[in-house]
């Protein structure tokens, strides 16, 4: 006996109106021939109709059922890839490029003490995909059950793009796994191996501080600071003035972008401050931002300029 696909949809009228289709194949639309006068069907029903009536000799490999109706291209897609699935032949032509459907571990990315970004590649062409984040400190591969932590990141439909999802609560100088899986009522797609890992950061060992002024002159003075950001992209500014503006850009007097700064080790940022008063305490502070965080040093570095001693007055010329 072949296999085939059946599919049909009924709506909610008194008298509701069904269509069917065998392969692909309309065999009767918007047809009343249910008998149904309550509105629309109450339960689903696989066998003989009530008491050994109506009975259909026969094997279901598989039931799928919508809250909605299909559209004409929605029903095509769905038996498309019950054909594929099945081996089957049928007028579907709306076959889901399975090849298509993938998600794809990267690395972890702004790694810091307690926080860190997990990240994949999500392909799904014509398709739209619950994604869920998995991670802790034992590698629980593609067994939910197995990994300490894990959450739903969302639903995404047709993209073929970047996902991300930062975890927290890390314990510093510790190992982490993590995975990702994308699901929808036809997949059950684990990200590509490897399971990436990753070690969040030793308590202090990701910093932007604060060093003492350089070359103070009468008018101006070398900002320096010292910049630790290992597995992680930041934006790197400072702030200076008369006035110490502490962790708030608006209470600073001036301003400069110093660039963006990626996996750094360890460095050492300078900046010449020019056009500053003589005799004047100053402040300065370094600051570096990112989409994930802000991470101001402090405290604020305090130095004094020299009164500048030059020689002022009145010549006169006499004869």
């Amino acid at each position: 006996t072949d296999w085939h696909i059946h599919a049909g949809h009924i709506n909610s009228e008194a008298d509701p109106k069904a269509s069917f289709w065998k392969d692909g194949v309309l065999l009767t639309s918007t047809d009343t021939g249910s008998d149904n006068t309550n509105y629309k069907p109450g339960q689903l029903g696989l066998g003989g109709y009530r008491t050994n009536n109506d009975e259909s000799n026969c094997e279901i490999a598989e039931v799928l059922i919508f809250g909605r109706v299909l559209s004409s291209d929605e029903l095509d897609e769905v038996g498309a890839y019950l054909e594929g699935k099945y081996n089957l032949s049928t007028a579907y032509d709306g076959a889901t490029d399975l090849t298509s459907l993938a998600i794809d571990n990267q690395a972890a990315s702004d790694v810091q003490e307690t926080t860190a970004v997990i990240n994949a590649d999500l392909t799904a062409t014509g398709a739209v995909l619950d994604v869920w984040a998995y991670w802790g400190p034992v590698n629980g591969g593609e067994v939910p059950g197995a990994w300490e932590s894990s959450t739903f990141v969302g639903s995404y439909s047709n993209i073929d793009g970047s996902i991300s999802y930062m975890v927290s609560d890390l314990l510093a100088s510790s190992s982490y796994y993590f995975n990702f899986r994308a699901t929808n009522q036809f997949e059950d797609l684990w990200g590509s191996l490897p399971v990436y890992g990753f070690t969040s950061l030793a308590v202090g060992s990701q910093v932007i501080a604060n060093g003492a002024a350089q070359a103070v002159t009468n008018h101006s003075a070398i900002a320096s600071a010292a910049l630790q950001i290992p597995f992680a992209t930041y934006a790197v500014y400072l702030h200076w003035g008369t006035a110490d503006g502490s962790n708030s850009v608006g209470s600073w007097a001036n301003s400069y972008d110093m660039g963006v700064y990626t996996n750094v080790v360890y460095t050492n940022l300078t900046y010449l401050l020019t056009g500053l008063s003589d005799n004047v305490t100053n402040w300065y502070t370094f600051r570096v931002s990112n989409a994930v965080s802000t991470i101001w040093a402090a405290p604020s570095s305090e130095f004094v300029t020299p009164k500048d001693e030059t020689a002022k007055g009145t010549i006169f010329n006499f004869r």
